[in-house]
C-alpha cells in the first residue's frame, strides 16, 4: 500500500490495490517458471539489491554514530607517516666504460676521447627514450645491462 499513491479508503482504490499485487505477483511466477531466477544477470542483480538492503539496515546507522574530528586524522597522520610516503624511485640506464683502476694516464684521455662521441649520441636520443637501446648494446662494457639498453631497474 505504501508503494502507490491510491486512497485506499474506498472500495474502488481497494480493489486496484488488489488487482495490482495480482498482477505483479503472476507476472512473478511467469518470469519464476521462464527460468529468469537462474540468469546470472538477474542473480546478480538480486545479490545487489540484498546486500544494498542489508547496509541500509545495519552498516549506515553504525557508520552514522562514528564520529571523527579533524584532531583525530591529523593524530592517526602524524602516528602513521611512514605509510603516507614512499621513496622516490627511479630508473637509470648505463653506458658503462671499463676503465682498469691503473689505468695510465694516456689509458684515460683515449677512453675519455672514446666517450666525447657515444655521449653526443645518447645525448640525441628522444627525451623519453627507456634506456639506451643498441647504443648500449655496441657501446657498454656492462654484460649485465648492456642487451637490456643499459637498464639497471627501479632504484630508491
Amino acid at each position: 500500500m505504501s508503494e502507490t499513491r491510491t486512497d485506499f479508503s474506498d472500495p474502488d482504490g481497494k480493489r486496484r490495490l488488489l488487482d495490482m499485487m495480482v498482477f505483479r505477483e503472476t507476472l512473478y511466477r511467469k518470469a519464476e517458471k521462464s527460468g529468469y531466477l537462474e540468469q546470472p544477470d538477474i542473480i546478480r542483480r538480486i545479490a545487489a539489491l540484498i546486500a544494498e538492503q542489508f547496509r541500509q539496515d545495519h552498516l549506515t546507522p553504525v557508520l552514522n554514530k562514528i564520529m571523527i574530528t579533524e584532531r583525530d586524522i591529523q593524530s592517526y597522520y602524524q602516528d602513521h607517516k611512514q605509510n603516507f610516503f614512499t621513496q622516490e624511485m627511479f630508473r637509470p640506464a648505463v653506458i658503462h666504460l671499463r676503465l682498469p683502476p691503473k689505468a695510465s694516464e694516456q689509458r684515460k684521455i683515449i677512453l675519455e676521447k672514446k666517450a666525447e662521441p657515444i655521449m653526443m649520441e645518447a645525448l640525441a636520443l628522444p627525451y623519453d627514450a627507456s634506456g639506451f637501446g643498441a647504443l648500449a648494446v655496441k657501446c657498454s662494457d656492462d654484460q649485465a645491462s648492456r642487451y637490456k639498453g643499459g637498464d639497471q631497474g627501479w632504484i630508491q
